[in-house]
Order: structure tokens, then C-alpha cells, then sequence
């Protein structure tokens, strides 16, 4: 567990998570929050649109144990089937962080420096809008389907345009992102509206590179 985040001040970096009826993988997502090993506060906003099965009590059995790590907000009625965004009336503004990460509850991170690492680098690379990495795929079983689905193609760690990203047919996994916080108050208006299941998060890629280059951690 983390040593230095005791939940005594703002935290640097809020993780945002959603969550449908994922018990099947909730616990493998939640525990990739709390394993990180971080010299800043981070927070992890669970958002659980009133699952029907057990979701809402593994969250708060995370809760329990990591008080000052997993902060959710439970609903009574499913609010996206009522077209709520979500992000724009839950979780931006409950989030304290600099940075934004991102992770569903169906997904889940492998390693433990990851906070770390990207906190890091858009520390010291103050014109880049977010980072991001590649990515496995996994069935429900935790077969590897795809390892290390290629984010950029020849494989080189450096910053990243608009114009790359078009050319990667925009294959950047959210759920490696961070990016910076600033720029929510400008575009989350925008993503929420053009938001739609068939085009995925490209649209949020868009309005981030309007503000900055993505930087591609190996």
C-alpha cells in the first residue's frame, strides 16, 4: 500500500472510475489503485451507477480498508440510462487532483509505479496535455488476447501530435492516460455531449491535443 498517502491533504492526482456490474473484475481494478506506490496523495473516485450485483458492496469493502484512497459515490437509480454525463456531474467535480487518470471497472493496471511514473514526466514537460502507454487486451478469464497492443507503431517513447494520433487510428487506451486537470474546465462540456458509444474516447483525445502534445511512455 502506499505509505505516503494518509488522505491529510489535497491529493495530486484523482482516478476516475465507473462502474456498471463489474463484480467479475472490480477487485483486480480497485486493487491496482491501491497498490500504488506514490511520494504525492491520489484519490480514486468510484462512481457505481447503481449496479444490480455485487459491485457496490466490494466498493465498499475497498472503502473499509483504504479510507483515505477510495472515494465513492453510490446511486440509487442507473443515471446514464437517464442520458446524466456522468463525468461532467459526478466526477469532475468531486475531483481535487492536478491530474486526471482514468480506469473503468472492467479494467485494471499491472504496475504499481504507474501514478508515479506519469506524475513524473508531466511534471517536467510542463507543454504536454497527458501521457500515455500501450496496453494488453483480456478476456474475462485474464487470457492475454493482444500483449501490448502497440500505441505507437514504431515503438519510440517521445511526444505525439494530433496528426499522429489520426495516423494510429487513434488507438491510445484510456485507461493508461493521465492527463492534466486544467484542461478539463475547457472540453468536458464538449467530450459529454459528442460523447458516443461507437466512436469511444477519441473524442476526449481531440479536445486534450487542442491544449498540448501526448507524451508515450515505453
Amino acid at each position: 500500500m502506499n505509505s505516503k498517502n494518509k488522505g491529510n491533504g489535497t491529493p495530486l492526482v484523482s482516478v476516475l472510475c465507473t462502474v456498471y456490474n463489474h463484480e467479475p473484475y472490480l477487485k483486480q481494478c480497485l486493487d491496482g489503485f491501491v497498490m500504488q506506490q506514490t511520494n504525492f496523495e491520489y484519490e480514486c473516485i468510484i462512481h457505481d451507477d447503481a449496479s444490480t450485483d455485487g459491485s457496490a458492496q466490494i466498493i465498499q469493502q475497498y472503502q473499509q480498508k483504504y479510507p483515505h484512497i477510495i472515494k465513492p459515490i453510490y446511486q440509487t437509480q442507473n443515471q446514464w440510462s437517464k442520458g446524466t454525463p456522468i463525468y461532467d456531474t459526478y466526477l469532475y467535480p468531486n475531483a481535487k487532483g492536478k491530474y486526471i487518470a482514468i480506469c473503468e471497472g472492467d479494467d485494471f493496471w499491472t504496475d504499481p509505479n504507474k501514478l508515479q511514473q506519469q506524475v513524473d514526466i508531466l511534471q517536467q514537460h510542463t507543454n504536454c496535455i497527458a501521457t500515455v502507454t500501450n496496453s494488453s487486451v483480456v478476456d474475462d478469464k485474464g487470457n492475454i488476447l493482444q500483449h501490448k497492443r502497440d500505441v505507437v507503431k514504431d515503438n519510440k517513447e517521445g511526444t505525439y501530435t494530433l496528426h499522429h494520433f489520426f495516423k494510429q487510428a487513434h488507438q491510445y487506451p484510456t485507461l493508461t492516460a493521465m492527463y492534466r486537470r486544467s484542461a478539463v474546465n475547457n472540453i468536458s462540456q464538449y467530450v459529454e455531449k459528442l460523447r458516443n458509444p461507437y466512436l469511444g474516447d477519441w473524442i476526449l483525445w481531440i479536445f486534450l491535443f487542442q491544449y498540448g502534445g501526448v507524451i508515450f511512455i515505453l
